[in-house]
């Protein structure tokens, strides 16, 4: 399917990668302090660009809003399948113009527990929230107004869950995992940004050693100035991965 060899995930694989930063202590202070001047430089773009959004109300007409056409069939190439889930299903491709490899989600729309504010959300979140550790959104489109795509680079090796479930991981793997969702959840959070379903699930790996953060459908923005400082008791993601105050239907939000 694409997926890394076991071999090529063995333990202590990643070791030598993870166990310290490359200069030492101080290049990596100064490495965040970039990251961070970095997020602030895109600031009022990002703010902008969420304040262009349409309203998300879970109607076909801002679903309509938010697409990016609805003739998607003649923009990639031929389709293969490579899975399925409650949703639809998900399929490799080939972008036309750009030749980017990607892969696309297949939602029917008249389906069964369809959540179609979800479905906005995730569109409008992706759309904004463009990051090198975050899956990088590539179109949605409305086929016939009843299939929607959403269109997003392909990550080869698949999900963190698919080595979870082959063996252990060393502590040197988990850091070398966790430190770029980290970055990503530093970017996502100075905007407000709270992902609320992070999962093995939804951190993907390629082949090349790139970690991004995927699914942004239980996501949310909060606004201290819209009075949206808080979520307040919002029981939102998946059970066994969810934070205690969630669990709980404790507010939580921007300190």
């Amino acid at each position: 399917r694409g997926r890394l060899a076991r071999d090529s995930i063995a333990p202590g694989a990643l070791d030598e990668l993870a166990l310290s930063p490359p200069g030492g202590a101080d290049a990596a202070d100064a490495a965040s302090a970039r990251r961070l001047t970095d997020n602030a430089s895109q600031a009022a773009a990002i703010v902008a660009a969420f304040s262009a959004l349409p309203e998300l109300d879970g109607s076909m007409e801002v679903l309509e809003a938010l697409v990016d056409g609805t003739d998607p069939a003649p923009l990639f190439g031929t389709l293969v399948k490579i899975g399925a889930g409650g949703f639809g299903d998900v399929y490799k491709g080939v972008h036309n113009e750009s030749q980017s490899v990607v892969a696309i989600k297949q939602i029917e729309l008249s389906g069964e527990n369809v959540d179609m504010l979800g479905l906005q959300n995730e569109i409008a979140m992706m759309k904004v929230v463009a990051h090198p550790n975050i899956v990088r959104f590539a179109g949605a489109y409305l086929e016939a107004s009843s299939m929607l795509w959403i269109c997003m680079e392909f990550i080869d090796a698949g999900a963190l869950t698919d080595v979870i479930a082959y063996r252990e991981m060393s502590e040197a793997e988990i850091a070398y995992v966790c430190r770029p969702i980290l970055c990503a959840l530093e970017f996502l959070h100075q905007f407000n940004v709270i992902h609320r379903d992070i999962k093995s699930e939804n951190i993907l790996l390629s082949s090349a050693g790139d970690i991004k953060l995927a699914d942004f459908g239980f996501s949310t923005r909060l606004d201290p100035k819209d009075g949206k400082g808080q979520a307040e008791g919002q029981v939102v993601g998946t059970p066994y991965w969810m934070a205690p105050e969630i669990v709980r239907g404790q507010p939580y939000g921007i300190p």
